[in-house]
């Protein structure tokens, strides 16, 4: 799959290059992108592709190249990422970790090789609706993704931390020293072990301006979820105008910003289509696809609904 992706990105590089000679609009990077992307990926060459327009906001399509290997990265016109990939070398355990490489072996023929290792941003929105709570699930460019009940509001913010149980000393230490690496302005309060493989920590934490923050992370150092109260003027735009339209920002109570961690794996079937799996780092499987049945999907649905137009256009005249 690695072989496959660097591929496509030189394809789209040259058709980049090519579109450059007409137009100097990949030319010039936005200051927050270039900002972003230098936050993320310090030691990394940076190359903007392409790029397009996703719910009203402008993503670029990035190329990542390290000393590791190649990745990839979509970041909005805002400097948030859409997702972002993290090259550390190619295939099998040396990319993922053991849990989710046991559960590919388990599902697979074979052994999983050129494993893609992706992050991904989620908004977090609590809101109070007379004596009722909601959790509004955004990605970074402003598509509501889900709702949570006022049941689930109440539960843990993540699931890790529902059945975790408090530790201490040697066991704590090392999940503290990985929690402050990803989070170094912020103060452990309590680490916990979580129920799940992969000997995973749930470390509770407190930022420097009093709000919250929360990281599940095993002890060799692979980061399952990251949760960082934030204000309501640190929401990108584009959630911030879907709320408001939506919803309305009086109604808004608390703000996580969540960032996920997961494995992308590409597999042949019996009869030579390609699916596509998506795995977490304590080897539970986030989703798997068949992007050929999406199409085909797809353009049922577009048939479906230009048969339905032009019948109804036919009705009334």
């Amino acid at each position: 799959m690695m072989k496959s992706l660097r591929s496509k990105w030189f394809l789209t590089a040259v058709a980049a290059t090519t579109l450059c000679t007409a137009s100097s609009a990949f030319a010039k990077r936005d200051p927050d992108v270039d900002k972003a992307l230098k936050e993320q990926y310090p030691d990394a060459k940076t190359t903007i592709t392409s790029s397009h327009e996703v719910n009203g906001v402008k993503v670029n399509d990035v190329k990542i190249t390290t000393k590791d290997g190649d990745s990839a990265a979509q970041v909005t016109e805002y400097g948030d990422f859409v997702l972002w990939g993290i090259p550390r070398g190619y295939g099998g355990a040396k990319s993922i970790s053991r849990p989710a490489y046991d559960t590919l072996q388990g599902l697979f023929k074979g052994n999983p090789d050129d494993v893609d290792v992706f992050k991904t941003v989620n908004y977090l929105v609590d809101i109070q609706s007379g004596s009722k709570g909601f959790r509004l699930r955004y990605d970074p460019v402003g598509r509501l993704r889900d709702i949570d009940s006022q049941a689930e509001l109440r539960a843990p913010l993540t699931k890790a931390e529902k059945d975790a149980q408090k530790v201490s000393g040697d066991e704590a230490k090392k999940a503290e020293q990985y929690a402050k690496k990803y989070m170094p302005d912020s103060s452990v309060e309590k680490v916990s072990k979580t129920g799940g493989e992969g000997d995973f920590y749930f470390v509770d934490m407190k930022q420097k301006n009093g709000k919250d923050a929360k990281i599940v992370v095993n002890n060799t150092g692979r980061v399952l979820t990251e949760a960082e109260e934030i204000d309501k003027n640190d929401l990108p735009k584009p959630i911030a105008d879907a709320i408001s339209n939506t919803f309305g920002g009086d109604k808004i109570k608390n703000i996580y910003r969540e960032e996920l961690e997961y494995y992308q794996y590409d597999q042949k079937t019996a009869n030579g289509e390609q699916v596509t799996i998506k795995i977490r780092p304590n080897g539970d499987v986030l989703s798997i696809s068949n992007p050929r049945a999406v199409q085909d999907e797809e353009a049922q649905q577009a048939k479906h609904k230009e048969t339905s137009s032009s019948s109804n256009k036919k009705k009334s005249q």
